[in-house]
């Protein structure tokens, strides 16, 4: 063999050994590398008692994954007074068994829940570039093929949250005065962005906090996929933040009380989470906890004012 030769044969060797190196560490190390963050975001009003939020996302449970179940179970030690699901819970036909178990810790806590399309749609192999790839008239056309409606009686019925697929809701958590907006998938395009002024007008009207006292609103726009077209029309409802998902992983804070979780209104719809708020708190005791926004609290605290003086 010439040199050239092996000196081909050497590094077709180096890149072989380094994919199989890469394949090695995201089967057997990244996957089961369950990371906890921590944010805190000063956004209540000075008085207000603090709120501590999980947010959860893209479990793509399967029944076995006994690993990942633990973790998840293990995040009860927060104590959060709000568990944030947005989607992608199911990875597996059976992935509602695992689900179950993982998500048994939080019953009795306050939550809200919005999909993402494999919380419909079994994993198949596929171009992992074709997730950015536009997706009117580029998504396969495939039966729903998971029990969604189970994962709903779950999550709705025997957990007791919220849903905010294509949906608004009101609430009072610790004193504090939340409104909810979301979506469903918008990557397959199951948003509904065009009946979300006239709900959250619904809302706003029929809405009955628990006094007369004016306070804070917040609002948290909540979706699974973080399209600039969503974020635009939460941005135009006035939402303090949104929380788009993110990989497997779990985000929380320091825990506090247990929650206390209150229905502001009975008639509007339901929808996902995300959250920011008013003006800068005074002391460490007003502040709120959350996961994964990033918006301006200056922009917040001009909002909250505004909504304050009408």
């Amino acid at each position: 063999m010439t040199n050239a030769g092996r000196a081909v044969a050497g590094a077709l060797g180096v890149t072989a050994a380094a994919g199989l190196a890469t394949l090695a560490w995201g089967v057997v190390v990244e996957r089961n590398r369950f990371t906890v963050r921590h944010e805190t975001l000063a956004v209540l009003e000075p008085d207000a008692r603090p709120i501590t939020i999980l947010h959860l996302s893209d479990m793509h449970m399967a029944p076995w994954q006994r690993m990942k179940q633990d973790f998840i179970r293990s995040l009860a030690v927060y104590e959060p007074d709000l568990v944030i699901d947005t989607g992608d819970n199911l990875g597996h036909m059976d992935g509602l068994e695992g689900v179950r178990r993982a998500l048994e810790p939080f019953a009795g806590a306050a939550g809200v829940f919005a999909h993402g399309s494999n919380d419909h749609f079994g994993p198949m192999f596929k171009n992992p570039f074709g997730y950015f790839l536009k997706s009117s008239g580029r998504v396969a056309k495939r039966e729903a093929d998971l029990d969604t409606a189970a994962l709903n009686s779950f999550l709705h019925d025997e957990l007791g949250w919220l849903d905010l697929n294509n949906r608004v809701h009101a609430v009072e958590i610790k004193g504090t005065r939340i409104e909810f907006m979301g979506t469903r998938d918008a990557h397959r395009g199951w948003d509904r962005l065009g009946e979300l002024p006239g709900a959250v007008e619904e809302m706003r009207e029929n809405v009955e906090w628990s006094s007369d006292e004016p306070r804070q609103v917040l609002t948290i726009g909540v979706t699974h996929a973080p399209y600039r077209r969503v974020l635009d029309a939460f941005v135009s409802q006035g939402p303090t933040s949104s929380s788009p998902a993110t990989p497997t992983a779990a985000r929380s804070a320091s825990p506090v009380a247990p929650p206390s979780w209150r229905t502001a209104t009975s008639r509007t719809r339901r929808r996902r989470v995300c959250r920011c708020g008013g003006r800068a708190p005074a002391a460490p005791s007003s502040r709120c906890r959350r996961v994964s926004a990033r918006r301006s609290t200056r922009r917040c605290a001009s909002r909250a004012r505004r909504r304050r003086s009408s």
